[in-house]
């Protein structure tokens, strides 16, 4: 899994437009507040793009026998097409 700029951007902007809280950063939500870019899990993601543009993001940890989804995000403008939905399936 990859945390970058174009991933935290895309997370703020999907963050402004939710009405619920969310965490401050993709950072924060998967990794934690302190400054360590060390994961513990086997974090895996799913990315969508148009052309070359990033408009949807899914995180998952990977187990042995199972996996569990962390969060999945889109750009506002493809509110439309249910991306959250579609990185779940």
């Amino acid at each position: 899994a990859v945390i970058d700029q174009n991933r935290e951007a895309l997370f703020e902007k999907y963050r402004r437009m939710v009405p619920f809280d969310a965490s401050e950063s993709l950072h924060q939500l998967l990794i934690g507040k302190s400054d360590n870019s060390r994961n513990v899990f086997n974090t895996w993601e799913v990315c969508l793009f148009d052309q070359e543009r990033l408009i949807a993001a899914g995180y998952f940890d990977l187990g042995k026998r199972s996996a569990e989804g962390i969060c999945s995000f889109y750009h506002p403008d493809y509110k439309s097409f249910s991306l959250g939905k579609y990185i779940i399936y």
